[in-house]
């Protein structure tokens, strides 16, 4: 029997190499999945303790289950169209599991057809069959094979204490490196301000400073003024002094007189002649006399 099933296990194997199926990409896990698709047997401890895993790990996740026989007379025939009823869905994810069994027990997972419809789930798949040692052929094609049931759920789910604890580390971190960016512009902020304590001292100093200079050229200036005004009053003084005595009428205030004819000053009696008429000019009045 043992002969027997390494023959079919080779020739499936063979076929696998042939078809490429070993060599596929491996498709990534997403971080945080919402929709789990569990092929196994809904009776099975396996899916008792996958369930509890991944509630305890990540309980916001929801989990579809597609029942199979994972051994005995038809459980071929329900392993496939569990997994073709799971491409029915919108997963994010797919786990194949079983607990542990003998290599006949076992079998079912190294079927050509089972690999074969594997192979075309869409979402990324983890095998958990068995225990850590067994093997089989669904192993090679998932996209990450797991050594139990239980490892497998851990593997799907983050946990979200960890989840937690990261976020926590997260936030603690931006929050250090905003109050250290805080802390830092506060420095610049007080450094700018001593700045501008200085120049406004210096702009005060220098204000003061000209304020002092213009108050200086104000007085100069109204003192150069002052001294201008009194000297063009001085001068204008002494003209009318000037004028005044050279007003022709003063001598008339001291008993002289002044003859005019025909409206000319006569200066020299050399201009007159008898019978001249002429105009006398006093202190108290005009006179007209004739030139004997």
């Amino acid at each position: 029997m043992e002969g027997l099933y390494s023959m079919r296990y080779k020739r499936v194997l063979e076929r696998m190499i042939r078809e490429g199926w070993l060599t596929k990409p491996k498709k990534k896990l997403p971080e945080y999945p919402r929709k789990i698709g569990v092929i196994t047997s809904r009776d099975s401890a396996a899916f008792q303790d996958m369930l509890k895993t991944i509630r305890e790990r990540y309980p916001f996740v929801e989990i579809y289950l597609f029942h199979t026989q994972v051994q005995g007379e038809g459980a071929k025939k329900t392993l496939i169209e569990a997994i073709e009823r799971s491409k029915k869905y919108d997963l994010d994810l797919v786990i194949i599991a079983r607990g542990g069994g003998s290599q006949e027990d076992l079998w079912i997972f190294n079927e050509e057809e089972v690999v074969e419809a594997l192979v075309g789930i869409e979402p990324p798949v983890i095998t958990g069959i068995g225990h850590e040692v067994d093997r089989v052929l669904i192993d090679l094609v998932a996209d990450f094979p797991a050594h139990t049931p239980t490892a497998a759920a851990e593997m799907a789910v983050p946990n979200v204490k960890e989840v937690y604890r990261e976020l926590k580390e997260t936030f603690e971190r931006i929050k250090r490196e905003f109050l250290e960016k805080f802390e830092d512009f506060e420095r610049k902020l007080e450094d700018i301000k001593r700045s501008l304590w200085v120049y406004q001292r210096i702009f005060l100093f220098r204000m003061r400073e000209y304020e002092n200079i213009l108050i200086s050229m104000r007085e100069e200036m109204l003192s150069v003024m002052m001294r201008r005004i009194e000297e063009f009053s001085q001068k204008i003084e002494n003209a009318g002094r000037v004028l005044e005595s050279l007003d022709p009428k003063k001598p008339l205030n001291r008993g002289f007189a002044m003859i005019f004819k025909n409206g000319k000053l006569i200066t020299s009696s050399s201009s007159l002649k008898k019978g001249d008429r002429v105009c006398v000019v006093m202190k108290d009045g005009d006179r007209e006399a004739v030139i004997e």
